[in-house]
């Protein structure tokens, strides 16, 4: 018998191992009922609208923002199908799936997913479902300008966020700015206050990356 025939069956199984222990949860648990049929569960993205469900909002008067500094809930990693919920609007920290985000934009990244970017130092830029299309690539021009640090690239999620209450927002680990319009100044103090201050120091993206629009 040839060594390959002995060890390939072995280290199979150990990639196929690593495949699903690293980032398992990126894939959809799923549910089987009385028939046998699968249904696919994603509890994160169940119920919840991103899109403009008010086409008549308008963004409120140009004023200057706010920062509010949330009680830090716990960085506990939670598996799906287990539901995660938050009483702040957005919340700033607390529970979350083990995998997170990949760095960039996205028609939709759940909280449950961006809290995670936010323990490795990450901001996310939440803005109203409503917010035209010409703010938000404001938004996303900023995010892609912010240079490199000893940390490495800026490191930044884009997403709508349902009933955000205001037109757009930062949030990074115990921190929340909100107002009514893009300011870039308010915006990059925000940054020089509260970025990289987090449980965790991560620049690496995550493997998560259901609605990614990329960088």
């Amino acid at each position: 018998m040839r060594i390959r025939d002995t060890l390939w069956p072995t280290l199979t199984a150990a990639l196929a191992f690593l495949a699903v222990g690293c980032g398992s949860d990126t894939t959809p648990a799923t549910t089987s009922d009385a028939k046998g049929d699968t249904t696919v569960v994603n509890v994160d993205l169940q119920g919840v609208d991103w899109t403009c469900t008010t086409p008549t909002w308008t963004p409120p008067t140009c004023a200057a923002g706010s920062v509010s500094h949330p009680p830090l809930g716990k960085a506990d990693h939670i598996d799906l199908p287990t539901p995660i919920s938050y009483t702040d609007v957005p919340p700033a920290s607390g529970p979350h799936r083990p995998a997170w985000g990949k760095w960039g934009a996205y028609s939709f990244l759940p909280p449950q997913r961006w809290l995670h970017n936010l323990e490795h130092g990450a901001v996310a830029i939440l803005y109203h479902p409503c917010l035209p299309e010409a703010e938000v690539a404001k938004l996303k021009a900023w995010a892609k300008a912010v240079p490199a640090d000893a940390g490495g690239a800026f490191r930044w999620v884009l997403t709508p966020y349902p009933n955000l209450p205001s037109a757009v927002g930062l949030v990074s680990w115990g921190h929340v700015y909100l107002a009514p319009c893009w300011n870039t100044a308010e915006a990059d103090d925000f940054l020089k206050n509260y970025y990289r201050k987090a449980p965790e120091d991560e620049a690496e993206g995550g493997s998560y990356a259901e609605k990614w629009l990329g960088l």
